[in-house]
């Protein structure tokens, strides 16, 4: 009777973790933190920070930039500029900054190239309303978005100057309002390095000089000369595009990055503060921190005894935490 049990377990189990489907999804509710719960994991994070030794690198815990480091935060935070705010134009240009930063090589010029061409150059015009164009919002698809600190931040004497020289209340310039030597310098880097690229695709061979390939070289082997492939032109265009848009400075986009996210910060950190998005994102990091507990698990079989206790097959407990999250 016992190895017939046995059996059954077996079946149930193997057909449970097989079969993602029909296997068991158990559900329960999202704990919620008590207020004194709250204030007790919030002391523990100011006293981990107090006690670390380099505070510049980690944002300070429940201020602006530590809220917005986190994918959800981030989100959460850009939400709510999006559909509450109906600003959209500054933190669009600052998600495409964190695509960038996620690139390399040609991906990574070409996208410098159309941040710089979208957002900080004049914004044409249409005809017939002789009304300016602007980018149409787009939405954070990415789970891993998130906004990463700068190694060394700006002080707020420095953050002052910068705002003041660089901000444009009118948009006269570009459609998230600045105007000044950082927008300037930027326009001028990439598409100066853009604009060198496609002068070197064109230059002759000796022009372009003895590290890179010329595509017009016969290769020989040991049966005679070989014809260069179809495709030859091709990868070698896309090699020596690659080469030059890696002379792209890695911190192009720093210093307007610390004036966006200021002056955002400086406009809508306060509402949303008193938004139910700032609520839901420390019930969620809360509940992220929490130690974990044999209710976090639906335990489907014991499989045997280790060296350490029983082996059992766990699944683990969905909560409706993400469905709570985003949809209220």
């Amino acid at each position: 009777m016992e190895e017939l049990e046995n059996s059954l377990e077996n079946i149930q189990y193997v057909s449970a973790i097989s079969d993602t489907n029909s296997g068991p999804r158990p559900l329960t509710d999202w704990d919620v933190p008590t207020e004194a719960a709250l204030i007790k994991w919030k002391d523990l994070l100011n006293s981990e920070w107090n006690s670390t030794s380099d505070k510049l690198s980690i944002p300070e815990p429940l201020e602006f930039k530590w809220a917005i480091s986190s994918a959800l935060g981030f989100f959460l935070f850009s939400s709510y500029l999006k559909e509450e705010c109906k600003d959209y134009l500054k933190i669009n240009f600052i998600e495409e900054i964190l695509r960038w930063r996620r690139l390399r090589g040609q991906q990574q010029g070409s996208l410098a190239k159309r941040i710089v061409n979208t957002y900080l150059q004049s914004c044409p015009i249409k005809s017939e309303t002789q009304s300016h164009v602007i980018p149409q919002m787009s939405l954070i698809e990415e789970h891993y978005l998130e906004y990463t600190p700068l190694l060394v931040e700006s002080s707020n004497e420095t953050l002052n100057d910068l705002l003041k020289n660089n901000l444009d209340e009118t948009c006269a310039k570009c459609c998230i309002g600045l105007d000044g030597p950082v927008r300037q310098n930027i326009i001028e880097t990439v598409l100066a390095i853009s604009s060198n690229n496609v002068d070197e695709l064109s230059a002759s061979p000796k022009e372009q000089g003895n590290d890179l390939i010329n595509n017009e070289t016969v290769l020989e082997n040991e049966n005679g000369p070989l014809l260069p492939s179809p495709n030859h032109k091709l990868k070698e265009s896309k090699k020596r595009s690659s080469i030059f848009f890696s002379y792209l400075p890695s911190d192009v986009f720093d210093i307007v990055q610390r004036i966006v996210i200021e002056d955002l910060r400086r406009r809508y950190w306060d509402g949303f503060l008193n938004n139910f998005r700032w609520t839901k994102l420390l019930n969620f990091l809360w509940y992220q921190d929490r130690r974990t507990i044999e209710e976090d698990f639906y335990v489907m079989r014991v499989l045997g005894r280790g060296g350490f206790g029983l082996v059992t097959g766990n699944n683990p407990v969905i909560t409706e935490l993400c469905i709570d999250v985003l949809t209220k």
